[in-house]
């Protein structure tokens, strides 16, 4: 006795096993690519510094991506004015807008007495390097410091940027004193991280 071949049956059921193999491949695959896909950083992690006279401190307007830095000084110290330049790493943070609306890159502290009408406080950015300057006008007295910011800048973080590491460096800071005269200052700067 014969049995009768009946191929349909066995090559619709091998046609269908080809196809599950093919679509385990793809869902396997697709799961590489994404374990495999370069992690990008989500929040600026400001720490202050532990000392110096003159600190970039994080602000409490702050955000994980937008960082508000405030330029304080030791207390009791008498300024008119500022010039400071701020450098960033400009692979994974950019400075933006602290919310000050008389300037695009600098908002003015409480401290100086800017007067009414045009403000002697000017931001000038070139690539990764942030100029900043801010005086006081007329005859007003002295400024005396205390723990409120003479000055704030701010930077976000770029989008697609990897963890690790962010430079963040004062390059070069100047005081106007009580009398009128300029001194160099130090300005400390904490350690800054993209996550």
């Amino acid at each position: 006795m014969r049995f009768p071949f009946t191929p349909k049956p066995i090559s619709g059921l091998a046609a269908l096993l080809v196809l599950l193999g093919c679509g385990g491949a793809k869902q396997s695959q697709d799961v590489t690519s994404t374990a495999n896909a370069p992690v990008k950083a989500v929040a600026l992690v400001y720490t202050a510094p532990t000392a110096g006279g003159y600190q970039l401190v994080k602000d409490a307007s702050s955000s994980s991506t937008h960082l508000v830095l405030g330029l304080v000084g030791p207390a009791g110290t008498q300024i008119k004015g500022v010039v400071l330049t701020l450098n960033a790493d400009a692979a994974k943070a950019t400075w933006n807008n602290p919310g000050g609306t008389a300037d695009p890159y600098i908002k003015e502290g409480q401290l100086l007495a800017l007067g009414a009408g045009t403000k002697l406080m000017k931001s000038q950015l070139s690539g990764s390097s942030l100029q900043l300057a801010l005086f006081q006008k007329g005859t007003a007295p002295a400024a005396t410091l205390d723990n409120q910011p003479i000055l704030s800048v701010a930077l976000d973080l770029k989008a697609g940027a990897t963890p690790g590491p962010v430079s963040l460096s004062s390059a070069t800071a100047q005081i106007l004193d009580a009398t009128g005269t300029t001194q160099a200052i130090t300005v400390a700067v904490g350690t800054l991280t993209a996550q």
